[in-house]
């Protein structure tokens, strides 16, 4: 773990970089790593910044994070076939107190932070960004998406995902209708109107089910429409695929 002052991250050469040790080290924020939204983090204030310093090998990397915690021995686990393609994940394991906690794959975290494997991500695999209010429901398709291949972001309703897209680039928006704030319709009519996002593909995944709001859903800009009972029958990933073709 490292502390880094402003002056300690820079760019060179179009790349972000730290300064560890009198080395110019890759730095990136751990969640934006692992497909969560590019929140702000201490430097973004001008503040000293906790990071941790990632060694494998000859391949070093510094990633933002929120805290410290502490220190604890673990087991890790195997996740198990269903999510063994979720590549940010190594495993879990239980801790003292019985708290189940995922491990990061800490190979993929610097394969993740080399400039030519961003590249080469950003255009085989398609970012899709997940909204809804109910946290089960969001993580249930963002798990499901995660399985076949999509790295996810994800947000508790249509402001935040409005937050969300202006800072982190998605090709995808899947989002619930009913939400704070911002529903669904208005997040579609939102992105519809902005000059460069305009042409985002936008699922709606709702319990309303008539016609009529099925037919105000499309009017306002969406691309696809399904109730939510037809998550889990497949109708969401064939909808993504068909709005998405080079991506599958």
């Amino acid at each position: 773990m490292v502390r880094l002052a402003p002056d300690d991250v820079g760019t060179v050469a179009g790349r972000v970089v730290a300064r560890v040790d009198g080395d110019q080290l890759s730095f990136r924020s751990l969640a934006e790593s692992i497909g969560l939204p590019r929140l702000p983090i201490a430097l973004d204030a001008g503040k000293v910044q906790t990071a941790m310093l990632l060694t494998l090998g000859q391949e070093r990397a510094v990633f933002a994070i929120d805290e410290v915690v502490g220190q604890q021995d673990i087991v890790v686990r195997s996740l198990g076939r269903h999510l063994k393609e979720v590549t940010h994940l190594a495993g879990a394991a239980v801790l003292d107190d019985g708290r189940l906690v995922p491990v990061i794959n800490a190979p993929e975290l610097l394969r993740a932070a080399s400039p030519t494997a961003r590249v080469t991500a950003e255009v085989r695999r398609p970012r899709i960004l997940v909204c809804d209010d109910a946290l089960t429901t969001r993580f249930a398709m963002k798990a499901l998406l995660e399985i076949a291949g999509y790295p996810v972001v994800t947000a508790a309703d249509g402001q935040e995902a409005w937050e969300v897209l202006e800072r982190t680039q998605c090709q995808l928006v899947v989002s619930d209708w009913q939400m704070p704030r911002l529903d669904g319709v208005g997040l579609a009519r939102r992105i519809r109107a902005h000059p460069t996002l305009n042409r985002t593909p936008i699922i709606l995944v709702t319990s309303l089910d008539s016609p009529e709001e099925r037919a105000a859903g499309l009017e306002a800009g969406a691309d696809g429409y399904i109730v939510k009972r037809e998550v889990e029958r497949g109708k969401l990933l064939e909808l993504v695929r068909q709005l998405m073709p080079a991506s599958g």
